[in-house]
């Protein structure tokens, strides 16, 4: 929304789209990563 607020060109608006998706799976992918390995550890620990 910043930059679509700032730069009119599309490009760079379809780039920063592109950029916080890619930034957003890896997030997602991140958080589910942590959260399997503390479920083995929690498990393990029994």
């Amino acid at each position: 929304m910043g930059v679509g607020a700032v730069q009119q060109d599309s490009k760079t608006i379809f780039l920063t789209g592109i950029a916080g998706m890619v930034v957003g799976a890896c997030s997602i992918a991140l958080g589910e990563y942590v959260s399997v390995y503390s479920q083995y550890d929690i498990e393990g620990a029994r």
